[in-house]
């Protein structure tokens, strides 16, 4: 057999793999917005009031 004529074939189970795992990337993502547990929310809360303090350090504590 030539490796020309044979087809190659996609492994259903690879497919049906991939499809998990996006979405439960997805779910995961979603869950943690949600939550309000993600890096990205953290680091945008910036403090006008003391500009030297570091971005997560809340001021009102002080």
């Amino acid at each position: 057999m030539s490796d020309k004529n044979k087809k190659s074939k996609t492994n259903p189970w690879l497919v049906i793999g991939v499809i998990a795992l996006i979405v439960l990337l997805f779910g995961w993502l979603t869950f943690a917005d949600m939550a309000g547990d993600t890096d990205v929310s953290s680091s945008t809360n910036f403090s006008t009031d003391n500009p030297t303090a570091p971005a997560n350090t809340p001021t009102d504590a002080l």
